[in-house]
């Protein structure tokens, strides 16, 4: 096994600001240290090789299919965030590390100092948020998966940005063969913690839950103004953070509509 750290760059689609932010965290990392790639999901065949400069890996939904991992027709890839660092994993199996960063995660600052505040840490899976229900029991995937565990056996992270050592990722994939199935955010932890790996937060040093969360999205413009070397997520341009903020308040006021008329039916 090497003693490198690969570091993938997850997107499903290419734009002027992706490109920049790849870049930006290829000429960050040490190549005696890291090796990026750029992890693509091409299954509308639409990856343009010509505008990437660097180490790619290309997937797609019938690559993921084949893994012969349990994968719901209904729920799209992001459900289970974790099956294209599998794939990149089986695919090189030979570093010590992996990083997974969604293309809409941002560090204000150099990725490389992030990357070299871990090294000297052995977690086999790192990530933010991360939390049982006891301390959060209103999150929303408490449950979500097919393990046999008791509830407060649950643990929950955050996904934008992970990193697994490989004899993690080498157990996800035994279980995931076997059938274990269910949202990344939980099952993946889970598994983990409840076979004795070691699960650890980034700590909020390194992010703020107010500003590396779901939703709403942050307009890359203002990230001069907010706090450096952190997290944050999710971060797209004016335009699409604008489009994304409208979704965001219609699923929101949706919710609270479908609630209020509920206790309206229960008090009838």
């Amino acid at each position: 096994m090497v003693s490198k750290t690969a570091i993938c760059f997850r997107c499903h689609y290419l734009s002027e600001d992706i490109i920049k932010e790849y870049e930006r965290l290829a000429s960050s990392c040490d190549p005696s240290l890291y090796e990026v790639f750029m992890v693509y999901d091409n299954t509308r065949k639409d990856f343009s090789i010509g505008r990437i400069r660097g180490k790619k890996e290309l997937f797609d939904f019938e690559d993921i299919r084949e893994m012969g991992y349990r994968l719901s027709e209904t729920k799209p890839i992001w459900y289970n965030a974790e099956y294209p660092l599998l794939f990149f994993f089986k695919k090189h199996p030979d570093y010590a590390y992996y990083w997974q960063l969604d293309y809409d995660a941002f560090f204000n600052g150099r990725w490389s100092a992030f990357f070299d505040a871990f090294r000297d840490e052995n977690a086999d899976l790192l990530a933010a948020q991360l939390k049982r229900p006891t301390q959060e029991p209103q999150w929303y995937f408490w449950g979500k998966h097919n393990l046999d565990v008791s509830p407060d056996r649950q643990v929950g992270v955050f996904y934008p940005v992970t990193r697994f050592s490989s004899q993690g990722l080498k157990f996800l994939d035994e279980k995931y063969k076997e059938g274990h199935w269910g949202h990344c955010e939980v099952v993946a932890p889970t598994l983990l913690d409840m076979n004795g790996y070691k699960v650890v937060d980034f700590g909020t040093e390194y992010y703020d839950s107010r500003w590396f969360r779901w939703r709403p999205t942050l307009p890359r413009q203002i990230l001069p103004f907010l706090p450096q070397d952190k997290l944050y997520h999710p971060v797209k341009n004016f335009r699409s953070a604008l489009s994304d903020f409208f979704v965001w308040s219609v699923i929101k006021v949706g919710g609270a509509l479908k609630k209020y008329l509920r206790s309206l039916g229960s008090r009838s």
